[in-house]
């Protein structure tokens, strides 16, 4: 007699096989950043149209939490000016100064689980300065035509206690906006 895969639910359903003896079945897989929102840990920071000056921080998140890893999942900017930005990392901690709060919002509404509390949000940062460089990212103004550059890393970057993430613009923009966006889970 043969192996028998019978299902969890206990109503004694059998896997049955095609005639070739393979089995045919049906899967669905989501991305580990949507497993992380239907459990609601997903959030995402968001800068948006902020004037600040060249080499200045568009946006600097540091993960607070003691007990969980911020998974980075993606990175969104965008300028109105032809510019180059940095994403990257600062080597050591140092408490944010200045610039404006930017608050985690939790991409799961259904969820009930309120602002990120396990991280820390500045956008217009300056106390920071990016010591080992993840990637350059370049925008394009042509006036009527700009575009934008979304980063997709699905999770790589892997934040622990007091490691962070920040994108500093090398322009003078009018105008810019940056999200980054990722989840939170205990290794």
């Amino acid at each position: 007699m043969g192996f028998v895969i019978e299902d969890g639910t206990g109503s004694s359903w059998k896997a049955r096989v095609t005639p070739s003896h393979r089995q045919d079945v049906s899967s669905r897989a989501g991305s580990r950043g949507f497993y992380a929102s239907r459990s609601g840990d997903y959030y995402t920071w968001t800068v948006a149209t902020t004037n600040i000056d060249a080499d200045d921080t568009m946006l600097y998140l540091v993960n607070d939490s003691t007990s969980t890893i911020l998974h980075i999942d993606f990175i969104y900017v965008w300028s109105d000016v032809a510019t180059e930005i940095d994403i990257g990392f600062p080597t050591t901690y140092v408490t944010p100064a200045g610039g404006t709060i930017v608050t985690g919002v939790n991409c799961n509404r259904a969820s009930g689980k309120q602002a990120a509390s396990a991280s820390t949000a500045r956008a217009d940062e300056t106390a920071n300065s990016i010591v080992d460089l993840l990637i350059t990212l370049h925008t394009n103004e042509l006036a009527t035509d700009q575009f934008s550059q979304a980063m997709v890393i699905e999770g790589k970057v892997r934040l622990g206690y007091h490691n962070a993430i920040q994108a500093d613009i090398k322009t003078d923009p009018g105008a810019y906006n940056c999200t980054f966006g990722g989840w939170f889970k205990a290794d």
